[in-house]
């Protein structure tokens, strides 16, 4: 409803034994309603004065849920903090300007730095920087669905309990499934994405392409005469199996 392709198209700069997530409860898919016609709304009306604890008395939710949403919304610049409890809608439309955003800072970053450095989380990560980094794996993967078993082995670290991102992420990714930029596949713990990521990704890595020819002349990126379809695919082929090796 909110991301397709076409927005895409417009931007520049897409372990320990799991428990599988509990089936939803008729008040989790209701609260699934009601922050989707919270966004709906506050996307028609782009208000600017969004009172968060307003917002949970309105619509009988707890508030701790109601900022949970909001945190995350600013994280993908879809609205901004005025003031404490206090927010400013901007757009839908910046969610993808974000992903796309914080994916090419990745994709650059990869010319020195591995897959798991690239996706390491700090010992207690923000909704955010979980949501992007969720995200952004599927694009640097090219990838359409994702086991979330395996993403959650990549995120862990040593100071992270394991337990403790487990929750969290479960958490998050109930939000990009109301902005339906998620959904949830019939088998147990597995995640597609909706839109279409490969013009971020194609632009993401043509511009890691010049820098590398630019500044390191000695990487496979500089020794390279064209960027073209084959070096992506390439790319993302290798970095597959070493996630699937690592995970």
């Amino acid at each position: 409803m909110f991301l397709n392709s076409q927005e895409a198209n417009m931007f520049e700069p897409q372990c320990d034994k799991i428990a599988p997530p509990k089936p939803a409860s008729n008040n989790s898919q209701s609260i699934t309603i009601i922050f989707k016609s919270i966004i709906q709304k506050y996307e028609k009306t782009r208000s600017h004065n969004i009172n968060i604890m307003n917002v949970a008395r309105k619509y009988n939710l707890q508030h701790r849920r109601v900022y949970d949403l909001f945190n995350l919304l600013t994280s993908l610049h879809v609205c901004k903090n005025v003031e404490r409890g206090k927010i400013s809608w901007v757009s839908m439309n910046e969610a993808m300007k974000t992903i796309s955003y914080e994916y090419t800072k990745i994709e650059c970053d990869s010319l020195t730095k591995p897959m798991t450095s690239l996706f390491d989380l700090s010992s207690s990560p923000s909704l955010g920087q979980i949501a992007l980094k969720f995200l952004s794996l599927y694009i640097y993967l090219d990838v359409q669905t994702l086991p979330l078993k395996s993403v959650l082995a990549l995120f862990h670290n040593a100071r992270c309990d394991i337990k403790s991102l487990e929750r969290r992420v479960y958490l998050v990714l109930g939000m990009p499934e109301i902005m339906e930029i998620l959904t949830h596949t019939k088998r147990t713990g597995d995640y597609t994405i909706t839109f279409d990521f490969q013009p971020i990704r194609e632009r993401a890595m043509k511009k890691k392409f010049v820098i590398a020819s630019q500044s390191m002349p000695a990487s496979v990126e500089g020794l390279l005469s064209k960027f073209d379809m084959c070096y992506m695919n390439s790319v993302s082929h290798d970095r597959r199996e070493k996630f699937y090796n690592i995970c």
